[in-house]
């Protein structure tokens, strides 16, 4: 497996990082998910998730991935391509963390 690299949202190319700008990147639309969650400063959690890109519009997220004991830091103004597999999920102690995530649907959730 290639393990996900950090890359920093081009500002000057592509303007300010927002849930609109993130899905209007995501074509055709009906074959994506796009949310937005919002957590507060100093949280953990557990989650299990299908491989998508993470976006972090404010604050600081550290994904560990158990199966293979790797580790992410991601913040405001980057955004990585997480593999799927369970999560330890920690949200930065200083701010609340703003995410967006977006993920391929399955074939039999695309709208004809």
């Amino acid at each position: 497996m290639d393990l996900p690299k950090v890359e920093r949202w081009d500002f000057e190319k592509t303007g300010l990082m927002t849930l609109d700008k993130i899905r209007g990147m995501v074509t055709p639309t009906h074959h994506f998910r796009v949310s937005r969650s919002e957590y507060p400063a100093g949280v953990e959690f557990s989650e299990a998730s299908r491989e998508g890109v993470c976006y972090v519009l404010q604050g600081q997220v550290t994904y560990r991935l158990e199966e293979c004991n790797f580790e992410i830091s991601i913040s405001a103004g980057e955004f990585a391509n997480l593999p799927s597999g369970s999560y330890w999920v920690l949200i930065g102690k200083n701010e609340t963390a703003s995410l967006v995530r977006v993920w391929e649907l399955p074939a039999e959730f695309w709208a004809n």
